[in-house]
């Protein structure tokens, strides 16, 4: 049976009006039998859940798994739900134990893989604890803070400061959104548990061969060009490459023209002419009917299957005609020759934009950088108190970057000072109205600036700084946000999440 709910306002009303219909509600926590079980089913498969990720899934666990944003499930009974939420353990993995829920995932070798680069990128354990999205829903993990370490289908890795921040994103691209539909349980039939230890290429060759596809080479796309990309690549200029893919493909529709797939390379070597390039640049084609079925626990189309990250394909494709264009790069691929390619030159530059490098700081010890994610990251003793530290920047520019984290930290006492005073002058007014409503005693602001703890910083090459504080429940588990400059001071402070 489907409900639907009414979605008005701002994209933040509207997402937390979306919420309220899968069941949220403010102040909202699981039972503790309830999160007794969930406990034992991570246990099950020898994992601790960390604070911030109890936190998290003991106000969001159980609402509904599936939502259509200006659907109606009962119209579109064949389709999926436009948007995933689901908290592990799922209505698919009811009763299994953890290991069995990661045995339930298409590419099963690549959980551990995934987990291990979203600890490097967080600086501390993490726990992989849902799947969360419009469309192409993200892997959360989590660890002792209220940040999300995500990835997305094509294993792209993020931070993201709240649920809040990470979702509305679709709200502000979607403002014609006015309805969301619910259903209950996510009723996409369960699979049965695979106990199929085959390699990831076994497992998508399998997929190609179950959906009808020929073994390489595979004609990619349709393969006549339209009008204007006629008059951008030179269609009597085929060339074959070597490209070392960073993604699963991803699609991309503006307004009403026709969707093209996109997948990022991170260089490539032409054996027409012999031209090696390390600039980041994308591969592109327009995606045939049978190219966009959709299918698998997550719905992806069967597009996003035709490339991996981390490995070597040759490939033939079309080029710019112009020099200019051919400088800001991308090909219009036609066929894809084979995979699993070897090459030395392709295969450094692989490495090297994995390699997680380890950037010394005089005040903060090792950091941890990941290319990928251009996030050095660290921890500091913060007022007492152990923190987390983030600073968006490459290492060629750190010894510019890495002062601005610096003279926040060892000026930490007026620094915090400035935080919390900020806070309390941005959001006093609005703590009180929330414990008000939750039949709570007025607190000061000195009370305030007290109660609330600081968790992390983030710090952009430019001296722009985030700083997140744990509201200690005032604002039923939202955190507290501090933005500001370290040229100029702090700006403001807000409640999110």
């Amino acid at each position: 049976m489907e409900i639907q709910y009414p979605l008005t306002g701002r994209p933040e009303e509207k997402l937390t009006a979306c919420l309220k219909a899968a069941g949220w509600y403010e102040g909202r926590e699981v039972s503790p039998e309830k999160m007794k079980q969930i406990t034992e089913f991570y246990a099950s498969g020898g994992i601790t859940l960390p604070e911030g990720a109890k936190n998290f899934i003991r106000e969001f666990h159980g609402l509904a798994e599936g939502w259509y944003l200006n659907l109606s499930a009962e119209k579109y009974s064949w389709r999926p739900p436009d948007a995933m939420f689901k908290i592990f353990p799922d209505s698919e993995a009811e009763g299994l134990d953890y290991a069995a829920r990661l045995d339930r995932e298409e590419q099963p070798l690549c959980v551990q893989e995934n987990l291990e680069e979203m600890c490097d990128l967080a600086g501390e354990p993490v726990v992989w604890i849902g799947i969360i999205g419009y469309q192409y829903p993200l892997k959360i993990y989590m660890g002792s803070t209220r940040k999300l370490f995500v990835m997305t289908a094509w294993n792209d890795a993020d931070v993201v400061g709240s649920l809040s921040e990470m979702m509305t994103r679709e709200f502000v691209h979607h403002p014609e959104w006015s309805f969301v539909t619910v259903r209950r349980v996510y009723d996409e039939p369960a699979r049965p548990i695979s106990r199929d230890k085959s390699s990831v290429k076994d497992l998508v060759q399998k997929k190609k061969e179950e959906a009808g596809y020929m073994d390489y080479p595979y004609k990619v796309g349709v393969q006549v060009l339209s009008e204007s990309d006629q008059n951008y690549y030179d269609e009597n200029n085929m060339h074959e490459f070597l490209v070392a893919v960073k993604e699963h493909p991803w699609g991309i529709k503006f307004g009403q023209g026709p969707l093209s797939v996109n997948v990022g390379i991170i260089g490539y070597v032409d054996l027409t002419d012999g031209r090696k390039d390390d600039t980041k640049r994308l591969m592109v084609w327009d995606p045939s009917p049978e190219e966009q079925v959709r299918g698998g626990p997550n719905n992806f189309p069967f597009y996003g299957s035709l490339f991996e990250e981390k490995k070597i394909y040759r490939i033939r494709g079309l080029l710019p005609k112009t020099p200019e264009n051919k400088a800001k790069g991308g090909f219009k691929i036609r066929e894809i020759v084979s995979a699993d390619e070897h090459d030395e030159y392709l295969e450094k530059l692989i490495e090297d934009f994995y390699k997680i490098r380890i950037v010394e700081s005089e005040y903060f010890g090792e950091m941890r950088y990941s290319e990928k994610s251009h996030t050095i990251s660290g921890s500091c003793n913060w007022m007492g108190t152990k923190i987390s530290i983030y600073l968006e920047s490459k290492p060629e520019y750190v010894q510019e970057c890495l002062p601005y984290l610096e003279w926040l930290y060892v000026d930490q006492k007026r620094w915090d000072k400035m935080f919390r005073d900020k806070v309390v002058d941005d959001l006093l007014y609005n703590a009180n109205d929330w414990l008000e409503n939750a039949d709570e005693p007025e607190i000061t602001g000195e009370e305030f600036a007290e109660r609330i703890k600081i968790e992390c910083i983030e710090m952009g090459d430019d001296g722009f700084f985030t700083a997140w504080f744990d509201d200690d429940d005032i604002f039923a588990g939202h955190s507290v946000v501090v933005y500001g400059d370290v040229n100029t001071g702090v700006d403001q402070a807000r409640m999110e999440g």
